[in-house]
């Protein structure tokens, strides 16, 4: 727990996806579904368990994750494994774990064929090895969540804007603080600031200032 108060990018930012639409027909991108209840009912259990009792919000994960292959529920899927890896690569700093759902998330993104979806994941398992500190391999996670983010075509409201944040952060620890900037402000330009989204848009001049501190930049 206490690793992951050195990310608060990372965590306000990696679970901020929803969704917007019932769920349609099969050929309908993942991104426009919603889960079927009964995920959705096990999903909204675990995130209030999660406060409180990190572990046993893991398993009712799990569970959600199993109906949601039962049901054959590819949006419960992808919000399972994105939780799944979240908590326990950045909430319980268990990286074998994480990677282990990781790997999982991957082959099931993979054969859905979804940018939006696989972009969502590279995205989580950069994540995973940014807060273990394994930052080589997190930039090559990177590159292939902003490949995939480059062929998405969900809508601007749907896109995995938070990515670039992350990336951000992952440059300011590699002491590359104009790169940092940079995505930053692709960030602010690309989302926060045409959705006139007031708390992010807080978090990311935030971060300016922290990345223009160690440039020793008044700006």
């Amino acid at each position: 727990m206490r690793r992951a108060k050195r990310y608060p990018v990372l965590i306000a930012c990696i679970l901020s996806l929803g969704c917007t639409a019932d769920r349609p027909a099969a050929d309908t991108p993942v991104y426009l579904t919603r889960p079927t209840p009964e995920v959705k009912a096990l999903r909204l259990r675990a995130d209030s368990l999660r406060s409180t009792d990190l572990a046993g919000s893991m398993a009712l994960y799990s569970a959600m994750l199993r109906k949601a292959e039962e049901l054959r529920d590819d949006q419960g899927l992808v919000e399972a494994y994105r939780r799944l890896v979240f908590v326990a690569g950045v909430q319980l700093s268990q990286t074998d774990t994480a990677l282990r759902y990781s790997d999982e998330a991957l082959r099931f993104a993979h054969r859905l064929g979804d940018a939006n979806t696989l972009c969502d994941v590279y995205g989580l398992r950069a994540v995973t090895y940014q807060v273990a500190g394994m930052l080589d391999s997190a930039t090559a996670a990177n590159k292939e969540a902003l490949r995939y983010m480059d062929l998405d075509t969900a809508p601007d409201s749907l896109r995995n804007w938070p990515l670039y944040l992350n990336v951000a952060g992952m440059f300011n620890e590699l002491n590359d603080q104009r790169l940092a900037i940079a995505y930053t402000h692709r960030y602010l330009d690309g989302y926060a600031l045409p959705n006139k989204d007031t708390n992010r848009m807080e978090l990311a001049y935030n971060n300016l200032g922290l990345y223009h501190l160690r440039l020793r930049d008044s700006v």
